[in-house]
């Protein structure tokens, strides 16, 4: 079955390169990792779970992401790296 697109030699080389790269220091999200993000994600921000918040809790669900005292933003333990953890 053909690439449904190709790229020229010169262009898709460093594009490899760049993504094995990302893949082995560790920066590239496996798709078992993307997946439990994205899960994480939808338990806490999804429809079903924000329908059952209302008023502040609502609110600080939806723009308080780091510490809830000073809104600060915290490192991410659960997503290799990124910049922020969603719990």
């Amino acid at each position: 079955m053909p690439e449904p697109f190709s790229l020229h030699p010169q262009v898709r080389e460093p594009i490899v390169n760049t993504l094995e790269q990302l893949r082995d220091n560790g920066t590239l999200l496996r798709p078992a990792e993307l997946d439990a993000s994205y899960h994480r994600f939808r338990d806490r921000f999804g429809p079903e779970r924000l329908a059952t918040l209302d008023g502040e809790e609502l609110l600080n669900t939806m723009h308080l992401h780091g510490n809830r005292a000073t809104g600060q933003m915290k490192p991410s333990s659960k997503v290799p790296g990124r910049s922020i953890d969603i719990e």
